[in-house]
């Protein structure tokens, strides 16, 4: 009987941090397009994958900080001024990264990249930098402060 308790047990646990790893993978993937949009500066883009990124957030239910992600992203989603959705944007990926960077498994390896005239840090799939804060004026502004890898 303690056996089977036991067993049970294991497998609850594991289902939940596999769902949990499903919600960070897709969380994450929805963070990463709208990087892609600040980076282009299409606002209506970035609010739309804010709005995504919303809906993934909200249906994560053990995440860590899921309060100020949701916040963060939903604040983006709600203005169509590119500036305020990139202060927004600094505070969610100050707080993402923890999280991911926590993260057992990721499908891919990610860089934790960081731009000195914003004093802000963001996420990104690739080493090479594509300064979200600036877009095409500053696009290469910036550097890899920390990596964590698949």
């Amino acid at each position: 009987m303690k056996t089977i308790i036991t067993i049970m047990t294991v497998v609850l646990m594991s289902t939940a941090s596999f769902a949990q790893d499903n919600h960070v993978q897709a969380i994450l993937k929805n963070y990463l397009q709208l990087k892609d949009a600040l980076v282009q500066s299409d606002n209506e883009l970035a609010a739309k994958q804010a709005s995504a990124l919303s809906k993934e957030i909200e249906q994560a239910s053990e995440l860590k900080g899921k309060e100020t992600l949701l916040k963060a992203a939903q604040k983006i989603s709600k203005t169509p001024d590119i500036e305020k959705q990139r202060a927004a944007f600094a505070e969610l990926s100050s707080n993402l990264w923890p999280i991911v960077k926590d993260e057992a498994t990721t499908s891919q390896d990610l860089f934790y990249q960081y731009c000195p005239m914003k004093k802000s840090y963001w996420i990104s799939a690739e080493a090479a930098i594509k300064n979200p804060y600036y877009g095409s004026k500053m696009l290469t502004c910036g550097n890899v402060s920390e990596k964590k890898t698949k």
